[in-house]
């Protein structure tokens, strides 16, 4: 099930909210979760993905957080005009308004996209789900 925190936060105090409340940055691996997740936005939020290197942003080496673990990126759908990378610090990945991604320093603030693993593994399709909640 996927899950907006809608409190706009850092990358990094996403990642922690998302320990806190025993869920996981979304990891988006196909285009359908893509489409269903642009569909219950309200604004931009953070993904779990990441630069896993500072090589050239044009090498890539874009990964997403799975728990605590790292997979390599498979899947994306980055606007046109991104990954930029602008001035060097652009390594965490926000999902924008219109479903396309970009890449952005990490002391930005946005609502954060969660996963919930527990409730995901009882469920037929993970993203047949959505919820919308903040504290």
């Amino acid at each position: 099930m996927f899950s907006i925190y809608e409190l706009q936060k850092t990358w990094d105090k996403c990642h922690t909210t998302a320990t806190v409340y025993e869920k996981s940055f979304a990891e988006i691996c196909i285009k359908q979760e893509n489409e269903v997740v642009a569909e219950y936005m309200a604004g931009p939020v953070w993904i779990g993905g990441f630069q896993s290197t500072t090589d050239d942003e044009s090498n890539g080496n874009w990964a997403l957080l799975d728990g605590p673990h790292r997979i390599n990126l498979t899947f994306s759908t980055w606007d046109s005009d991104q990954p930029d990378d602008v001035n060097g610090v652009e390594d965490n990945i926000v999902m924008k308004e219109n479903g396309f991604w970009g890449d952005e320093k990490k002391q930005h603030t946005y609502s954060c996209l969660f996963i919930d693993p527990i409730i995901t593994h009882k469920a037929n399709s993970k993203y047949s789900i959505f919820l919308s909640w903040h504290f």
